[in-house]
């Protein structure tokens, strides 16, 4: 789901904006959910850690490219 830079400015425009968007510049943020499932919870010790290394190295590359926001 994209957030535009207008509609930040029309929440400002209207009170302002639950995330505090309102100083990220002139960008479009995507909004994505990496959420995981599985059916065995003996997984659970190799998924999880599995998972924060993906996150991580996603901040990582965008923090790189000077794109990490604070929501990610």
């Amino acid at each position: 789901m994209p957030i535009t830079p207008r509609a930040v400015a029309q929440g400002y425009a209207k009170g302002g904006n639950a995330l505090g968007l309102e100083n990220d510049g002139n960008r479009t943020l995507s909004v994505l959910y990496f959420g995981i499932t599985f059916n065995n919870l003996a997984d659970r010790d190799r998924i999880l850690p599995a998972h924060d290394i993906f996150v991580n190295s996603m901040r990582a590359l965008a923090a790189e490219r000077g794109l990490l926001n604070r929501y990610m």
